[in-house]
C-alpha cells in the first residue's frame, strides 16, 4: 500500500463503461498477439521439427512478456508455458480457438491488474 495515494477529483467510472473497455483491450491484444505468434511465426516455423516449433513459441512469447504481469523470469516462464498451450490449441483446434483462449486469459489479467491499480494507487473520493 502506498502511503500517499493519488486522489482523483472525479467518480469511479461505472461498470458498464469499464467492463467493455477491458474486453476491448483484451480482444485487441489477443487477436494481435495470436496473429503474430500462432499465425505468422507458426507459418514460418512449419518446416522445423515440432519440438523446435514449441520451443520457439515458448521462448519468444515468454521473452516478449518479460515486463508483463508478472514481470521478470517468472513472467517469462508463465507466459512461455501459456505460449506452448496456445500453440497446441492452435494446432489442434485452430487459430480462432487460440485467440479465444488468449482473450479469456487477458480478461482475467487485465481485470485483476485494473483492480490492483485502483486499490493500491488511486483513492477516489
Amino acid at each position: 500500500m502506498i502511503a500517499n495515494p493519488i486522489v482523483l477529483p472525479f467518480p469511479t467510472p461505472p461498470p458498464f463503461v469499464v467492463f467493455p473497455a477491458i474486453a476491448g483491450l483484451a480482444a485487441a491484444n489477443a487477436i494481435g498477439e495470436e496473429l503474430v505468434w500462432r499465425g505468422a511465426l507458426a507459418q514460418q516455423l512449419r518446416a522445423a521439427p515440432l519440438s523446435w516449433q514449441y520451443a520457439a513459441q515458448a521462448l519468444t512469447f515468454g521473452l516478449a512478456h518479460y515486463a508483463g504481469i508478472p514481470a521478470g523470469p517468472l513472467g517469462v516462464l508463465a507466459t512461455g508455458v501459456f505460449g506452448m498451450a496456445a500453440f497446441y490449441t492452435r494446432r489442434r483446434y485452430g487459430l480462432r480457438s487460440a485467440i479465444l483462449l488468449h482473450f479469456s486469459a487477458d480478461l482475467v489479467i487485465f481485470g485483476t491488474a485494473l483492480t490492483q491499480i485502483h486499490n493500491e494507487y488511486i483513492l477516489i473520493r
